[in-house]
């Protein structure tokens, strides 16, 4: 991986799910969020999911509909 955003929410995916696989015999309500955040983590790679940031950071660099 070269780009600098995938290689953060990569890191972010597997410190969510070493979070989960450790709080396994916990309630699975928190074992569920560390999953959730993995997942968000890897659809913001994927393009399924956006952050406010990456769209300000793609209108600032593209002019769209002017």
């Amino acid at each position: 991986m070269t780009n600098v955003r995938h290689i953060a929410l990569v890191e972010r995916a597997a410190g969510a799910l070493r979070r989960a696989r450790d709080a396994a015999g916990a309630p699975e309500e928190f074992v569920l969020a560390d999953l959730q955040d993995a997942r968000g983590a890897l659809e913001e790679i994927t393009g399924r999911r956006t952050t406010e940031d990456l769209l300000a950071h793609v209108f600032a660099r593209f002019c769209i509909g002017k």
